[in-house]
């Protein structure tokens, strides 16, 4: 009966497709303690949500990662708070509001800044044109609020970034930006600070093409940190243009020794 098999066919990839979601879904362990966090508020089990968002608020405080799913997180734990005593009615507890907003700025920030700079480094090499909205208004409102954003590295690392996208000619901004790098760079995932050394990087490729053979320099020491560092991996390989890029660095160099023992340790990956 083929319209049968078509419909069972139907059946099974729909089945699939929420299988790899669920898949995914479980991969997602604070999003998934924030679903629990929902469940427990609707259900109307106050003890017991407010024991599972004082754990959760612990596990997240103790993570070091402080990048933009960091602050995301951190507003929804705070609007399921925030929901949650309002329904019964603590308002002594009000302080939830003000963190959820807190949190809702900084991931707007982080993700604008960070989203911006990907915008201006595909103007520049794909000779596209985007929009790019309150770019001006945002790098001012950071700069009149410098000593609040000091605490947060993500705000400081892309604005710095845009700043070497907007004005390459200044190089206090790269400066600025490789020494954040290396303060800060703890507080993001091994894929998230590959990204950031990626535009240092490329900073210094244009300024060598330009003529300045000092920063043939510059690009090969950041090559070698994120080579001591382990951040050079996509998933399980070393991507062909990164090798080819780090070799060809060295030796012109005359960085034999390190380029050798790198060829020797990275060659199978």
């Amino acid at each position: 009966n083929i319209a049968r098999l078509h419909n069972i066919m139907s059946d099974a990839y729909t089945l699939l497709l929420d299988f790899l979601a669920y898949n995914n879904y479980e991969k997602e362990k604070t999003r998934k303690k924030i679903h629990t966090l929902t469940a427990l508020r609707k259900k109307e089990l106050h003890s017991l949500f407010e024991n599972r968002l004082e754990q959760l608020k612990k596990t997240e405080a103790a993570s070091a990662i402080r990048d933009e799913h960091y602050f995301y997180h951190h507003y929804l734990i705070e609007s399921e708070a925030e929901e949650h005593f309002s329904r019964i009615g603590k308002r002594k507890l009000d302080e939830s509001l003000q963190h959820k907003v807190d949190n809702l700025d900084l991931f707007f920030l982080s993700a604008k800044l960070k989203y911006t700079c990907e915008m201006l480094n595909r103007q520049r090499i794909l000779s596209t044109t985007y929009n790019l909205r309150m770019v001006d208004q945002l790098m001012e409102y950071i700069k009149s609020n410098q000593a609040y954003f000091d605490h947060y590295p993500v705000i400081g690392i892309y604005t710095k970034i845009m700043q070497t996208l907007r004005e390459p000619d200044n190089e206090t901004h790269f400066h600025g930006l490789v020494s954040l790098l290396e303060k800060h760079g703890k507080h993001f995932t091994n894929e998230e600070l590959r990204g950031m050394y990626k535009y240092a990087e490329n900073y210094c490729i244009r300024k060598t093409n330009a003529g300045n053979a000092l920063y043939l320099k510059e690009l090969f020491g950041l090559y070698k940190k994120t080579v001591d560092k382990e951040i050079i991996f996509e998933g399980d390989y070393l991507p062909q243009g990164t090798y080819k890029n780090i070799i060809s660095a060295g030796t012109r160099l005359k960085e034999f020794g390190w380029t050798e023992k790198f060829v020797n340790t990275y060659t199978q990956h």
